[in-house]
């Protein structure tokens, strides 16, 4: 580029940035307010410890659960009182690990139940691990039934709910090392 044109260039820049910085005076009122922020996980009650990430409650989200890697934190919301959000990439699962206040997971379970029942979602009746949890089917074809599993649990302090998404038959002989991982992971917290 020659002197000239990155002098023009330059110029130009300056133009657009000067405008820019004038511009919100023109606008209403309304276009002025600031938009609100996405929480990040620090804004939910999160922080970092030695492991992974603790709620303010004293819940615990290990960077890793069995071959299942922490993916995200979610907030309190409603009658929960926060989440975690596992993956393996391998298997390729997903698992996410919810904590209630104390008393609810069986009516939340309940909600889970009717809200896919009212969806139109199939329940099915499986075996193994799965059989001591509500699954329905969500998806899929002869060939692969997409499945979602979830486990309602009483604690010392909390309960909690075990959510898998899954499909079958690949993910056979995943569920269950997933699910008994995430109970010995509450077992340590209660």
């Amino acid at each position: 580029m020659t002197f000239m044109a990155a002098l023009t260039r330059r110029r130009r820049v300056a133009a657009i940035s000067a405008v820019l910085a004038f511009a919100p005076a023109g606008l209403p009122v309304s276009a002025q307010t600031p938009v609100p922020s996405v929480q990040n996980e620090y804004e939910a009650g999160w922080i970092n410890d030695a492991q992974g990430m603790r709620h303010f409650t004293g819940f615990r989200c290990p960077n890793e659960v069995g071959t299942m890697t922490r993916s995200k934190v979610l907030p309190t919301v409603n009658t929960r009182i926060a989440s975690c959000i596992y993956v393996d990439e391998t298997a390729g699962i997903q698992v996410v690990v919810s904590a209630f206040l104390q008393g609810t997971a069986r009516r939340e379970a309940g909600k889970f139940k009717t809200g896919y029942e009212a969806a139109g979602y199939k329940e099915l009746a499986l075996s193994g691990i799965a059989a001591s949890g509500i699954t329905f089917t969500t998806g899929g074809n002869e060939s692969r039934m997409l499945c979602e599993t979830l486990w309602p649990m009483s604690g010392k302090n909390a309960d909690y709910t075990v959510w898998i998404h899954y499909s079958l038959p690949f993910h056979e002989k995943a569920v269950e090392p997933a699910f008994n991982a995430v109970v010995e992971m509450l077992k340590a917290q209660n």
